[in-house]
């Protein structure tokens, strides 16, 4: 016997046949008895599930029947004769065989719902019209049922193909598929929509997302004006947009994402009045965007995301005002972002990343204020970013710039946005300060700010705190913000004879100094490295690598290293504190050597083994580091050794 594991059949039908009389309805009393013999054949678990199924009367002497199924048992409905009409159990937990579910004494039964449990075996033999042939597969037998009017399979172990006998239910409104591994196309021989939904005349859902099938979306399509909602993502299927469709006056919902349409969008979609929800991303659209879509006036979500689209949005955009979800990204759009987009006050989720849009980022953006999402990056915006942006308080999850030709300071736009946690502005050429620019963004979990031209000490929050160098890099001039590190903020600002200094030459964080807590105690090393006017690229480029590498080194017997400031007569290094400083300041004090006993010297010189020896033998590329002077030799408060690479 073949099982199928977390059973999901939900059938809307009446198993009452043709030649069965009124006279053969069994008592509602004898209905009870033969779901209490199948709730017995579950696990314990089950059955204290179903607790409330019993024919005893608390209330009653033990001998009395006067538990009535119909008011008192969880999941049961009646119709007014007594009979059980509808058993709905879903995720209920409940573990067991299905194969002996008494459906011969359910004669009224309408509904049945035992959707994600994990009840065993195939579909039992003694349901009218189909044979004991369930295994992995939707069963031949299945299209017998001609009074099916929902038919649910969705979240199964499903395989093989839609079997072509589905045709016959001409009565079937609601078809869930979903979620399965079911192969092959849906069989051009099943009707005029796929799998019938049109014969009734009155279809209403079809789902099969998340599957393996190939083949043409039918041409039927085109023919159900009745469609309700229709889920076909994540499949292989083929259609071509400009044929295959029709008009759906009742159509609410629609996702035919990541599947092989292609063709352009036809400006009928815009008579779909109903359509809430349109959904396209991940196919091989091409041409512009229909401007009749704006007539979808209760449309909440577009998503045409990685197609081939061009031209412009349309401007037409604007009268849609129940927008929660424009998606465009990853197309080939072109010319300037319409000033009507800032009508779109509902709008929460806003991706136009990707394409090819010019000119500047419209200030009437700032007017969207329900936004909780903003990309824009990957495009060719140039200008400032506009003051206005700093009106979208509620933004959220993300706010990105990056990869633009965004250009001028960030003064105050940002400060009011409290509430965003990811900040990317990337690849710009965004110049000036940023300390006082991100006052106030507590929230911010992400940042980078990489490959711009900010200078100055970095903002107190998290996200800079946690900030990698990927993050930081290739930008002017900045430095950390840690007390001992003051003077490389008035370094940057004016030169020795007080006028501004344009000799600074690089300002960069590593990895470590991002980590390092407001009120950590870390040392600080000023290096005098005055360098030539011909040689100073080289300089600072060697410079640079050396103190890179080293704050890759993780020893115990290595300081180390969290930060770095560079300049054109100076540079700073930032580094681990160690209480009882160097061994040269030890040694040359009398009193502070009479300390250092043999077992010290030797733990020492242990250290500096080890610690030479990784650097040697461990590190990739390997070390060779020939300053081990006493100067270099730092120690903690319990004389432990560690090697200052400088």
């Amino acid at each position: 016997m073949a099982s199928f594991h977390l059973l999901s059949l939900l059938f809307f039908t009446s198993y009452a046949l043709s030649s069965i009389s009124t006279s053969t309805t069994i008592a509602a009393e004898d209905q009870a008895k033969a779901l209490l013999k199948w709730k017995a054949s579950l696990n314990n678990q089950s059955q204290s599930i179903l607790h409330s199924w019993t024919l005893l009367d608390p209330n009653a002497t033990n001998s009395s029947l006067r538990s009535d199924p119909c008011n008192s048992w969880d999941g049961i409905a009646c119709n007014q004769r007594g009979s059980i009409t509808e058993i709905n159990l879903p995720r209920m937990g409940l573990q067991g065989m299905v194969n002996n579910f008494p459906f011969p004494s359910l004669p009224s039964l309408t509904r049945l719902d035992l959707t994600n449990n994990t009840l065993l075996g195939s579909v039992p033999s003694n349901i009218p019209n189909i044979s004991n042939q369930f295994s992995g597969s939707i069963p031949y037998q299945m299209g017998s049922l001609k009074n099916l009017t929902v038919l649910t399979l969705f979240s199964n172990n499903l395989s093989g193909s839609v079997p072509e006998s589905l045709r016959n239910l001409s009565n079937l409104q609601q078809l869930s598929l979903n979620q399965n591994n079911l192969i092959g196309s849906i069989p051009v021989s099943i009707g005029s929509l796929p799998l019938g939904l049109c014969m009734s005349g009155s279809p209403e859902n079809f789902t099969a997302f998340n599957n393996h099938l190939t083949g043409l979306i039918l041409k039927g399509f085109k023919n159900c004006s009745g469609l309700v909602r229709v889920q076909l993502e994540n499949n292989q299927l083929v259609a071509n947009l400009s044929e295959d469709f029709g008009i759906y006056e009742k159509l609410n919902y629609i996702d035919l994402s990541n599947n092989q349409l292609h063709g352009e969008l036809s400006s009928t979609w815009g008579q779909c009045q109903n359509l809430q929800a349109l959904q396209m991303a991940g196919n091989n659209i091409t041409g512009k965007i229909p401007p009749e879509l704006a007539m979808l006036t209760q449309l909440g979500k577009l998503d045409l995301s990685s197609n081939y689209l061009v031209g412009e949005i349309p401007k037409e955009f604007g009268k849609l005002t129940s927008f929660l979800d424009l998606t465009l990204s990853s197309n080939q759009l072109s010319g300037i972002l319409p000033l009507e987009v800032g009508r779109l006050y509902s709008l929460t989720n806003l991706d136009l990343s990707t394409n090819s849009f010019t000119g500047q980022i419209p200030k009437e953006i700032g007017e969207c204020s329900s936004l909780l999402y903003l990309d824009l990056s990957n495009k060719k915006f140039n200008g400032s970013i506009p003051f206005e942006i700093g009106n979208l308080v509620h933004l959220q999850l993300l706010l990105d710039l990056s990869q633009n030709r965004l250009i001028g300071e960030i003064l105050s736009q940002f400060t009011n946005l409290r509430n965003l946690e990811k900040l990317n502005l990337s690849h710009n050429q965004l110049i000036g300060t940023i300390f006082s620019a991100f006052n106030g963004m507590f929230s911010l979990t992400s940042i980078d700010i990489s490959y711009n031209e900010f200078e100055g000490p970095l903002p107190k929050n998290r996200a800079f705190q946690n900030a990698t160098i990927e993050a930081l890099r290739h930008n002017k001039a900045l430095c950390s913000n840690v007390s001992s590190l003051q003077s490389c903020k008035s370094s940057m600002s004016k030169g020795q004879n007080g006028k501004p200094n344009h000799k600074i030459l690089i300002a960069v964080m590593v990895p470590l100094l991002a980590n390092l807590s407001m009120d950590q105690v870390v040392a600080v090393r000023k290096l005098h490295q005055p360098l030539q006017d011909e040689c100073e690229n080289a300089n600072v480029q060697a410079f640079r690598n050396e103190i890179c590498a080293l704050t890759k080194l993780r020893h115990r017997n290595i300081v180390k290293h969290f930060g770095f400031c560079s300049f054109a007569c100076h540079s700073f290094l930032v580094y681990e504190y160690f209480e009882r400083e160097s061994l040269a300041k030890i040694l040359n004090n009398s009193k502070l050597a009479s300390e250092m006993d043999w077992i010290r010297r030797i733990n020492i010189i242990k250290g500096m083994a080890n610690a030479l020896s990784y650097m040697h033998h461990d590190c990739s590329p390997p070390i060779i580091h020939r300053d081990i002077s006493s100067g270099n030799i730092l120690l903690d408060e319990e004389y432990e050794a560690c090697h200052l690479c400088v």
